[in-house]
C-alpha cells in the first residue's frame, strides 16, 4: 500500500488498521511511501526499488496517493493496481471527471474549463448566474475552492489558484454548506455521511466541517455507485450535492480518506476493502 509522506501530517495514520484488516482477509500488507521508491530503467529491464528492502515484486499494489508514474510502472509489470492509473487520473482531474459523468448521463453541476484570462462577466453569462464556484483542476479536501459573487472575488480566486486553466461551476444554492460523502468499494456504496458547515459554503471535514451518518437510500447508493463505475474506481469517495430534484455528483475522490466516518458506526471500511480485494485473487 503506497502513501505519500504528506499523509503523515494529516493526523493519526491508519497503517495498523489497514495491516490488521489485510491479515484478517488472508493477505500480508506492507506500507511504503511513494517518495522513497526508486524507478530504474535500463537495458536489463525496469524495476522499482525500495532502499533497505530491494526490488519490489508485490502481487498487488494499493495506491493511496496520486503517483501515476509509479502505478503505471507496476501495471506494466503485470501487477494488479488499485485504483488503476487510468481511474486515478480521471478522478484527479476534475474536468476529466465531469467528462465521464456527463458521458454516463449522471447529474452534475454545469462545469466549465477556462483559461485564466477569461473575465468574470463572460463566465457569468455562460453560466447564467452572477454567483459561481471557482476551483482548481486537481484540488482536493476543499482546498482552492471559492464561492464567487462578483468580479473582485473572481479575480482573487483566479489569482489564488495561479494556474493557466481552472474550473468554474454552477453554484448549487440548495447545497450551500452541506453535501453527502459516500464511500464506494467494488461497485457497492458502503457508507455515507452528511458533511456540513455553518461558517463556509464548503463542508469538507478537512476544512472544519462536521459529519454525521447519513442513510444510504436507494437513490444515494445507486448514484454513488454509478459515478464510481463511470470512472472505473474500485474504491472512492463520491460527493453528492442536494438539488431541488434530488442529488447531483459534485466530485469523485479516488484517494478518499475516511476520517469523517464516525467511530462506532458499524462500518469498517478497511475491512470491507480488504475482503473485497482478497476476493479478486480467489
Amino acid at each position: 500500500m503506497v502513501f505519500s509522506r504528506r499523509t503523515l501530517g494529516n493526523g493519526p495514520d491508519a497503517f495498523g488498521w489497514w495491516r490488521t484488516s489485510a491479515l484478517s482477509a488472508g493477505m500480508e500488507l506492507d506500507v511504503a511511501f511513494a517518495e522513497d521508491i526508486m524507478l530504474r530503467y535500463s537495458p536489463d529491464g525496469a524495476v522499482a526499488v525500495l532502499p533497505g528492502i530491494g526490488v519490489l515484486q508485490p502481487d498487488c499494489v494499493v495506491m493511496r496517493c496520486y503517483d501515476f508514474a509509479l502505478s503505471r510502472h507496476f501495471e506494466t509489470k503485470g501487477v494488479h493496481v488499485v485504483n488503476s492509473t487510468e481511474a486515478m487520473m480521471l478522478s484527479h482531474d476534475k474536468i476529466m471527471t465531469h467528462q465521464r459523468l456527463v458521458a454516463a448521463g449522471l447529474p452534475s453541476p454545469e462545469t466549465l474549463r477556462l483559461p485564466s484570462d477569461v473575465g468574470y462577466d463572460e463566465v457569468a453569462e455562460m453560466l447564467g448566474d452572477d454567483v459561481m464556484v471557482v476551483k482548481q483542476l486537481d484540488g482536493s479536501k476543499g482546498a482552492n475552492v471559492f464561492l464567487v459573487r462578483n468580479a473582485e472575488e473572481y479575480g482573487e480566486a483566479v489569482h489564488a489558484i495561479g494556474a493557466q486553466c481552472f474550473i468554474a461551476q454552477r453554484y448549487v444554492a440548495s447545497s450551500h454548506g452541506r453535501d453527502v460523502r459516500v464511500w464506494v468499494v467494488d461497485g457497492v456504496a458502503r457508507a455515507a455521511v452528511l458533511r456540513s458547515s455553518s461558517s463556509r459554503f464548503v463542508s469538507n471535514y478537512s476544512q472544519g466541517g462536521e459529519a454525521c451518518l447519513y442513510p444510504l437510500s436507494e437513490e444515494v447508493a445507486a448514484l454513488a455507485a454509478a459515478a464510481a463505475n463511470a470512472l472505473g474506481l474500485f474504491f472512492c469517495g463520491v460527493d453528492l450535492l442536494f438539488t431541488d430534484d434530488g442529488f447531483c455528483v459534485c466530485e469523485v475522490n479516488g484517494n478518499a480518506a475516511f476520517r469523517s466516518l464516525p467511530e462506532g458506526c458499524g462500518v469498517d471500511l478497511p475491512a470491507v476493502f480488504m475482503r473485497s480485494l482478497a476476493a479478486i485473487f480467489q
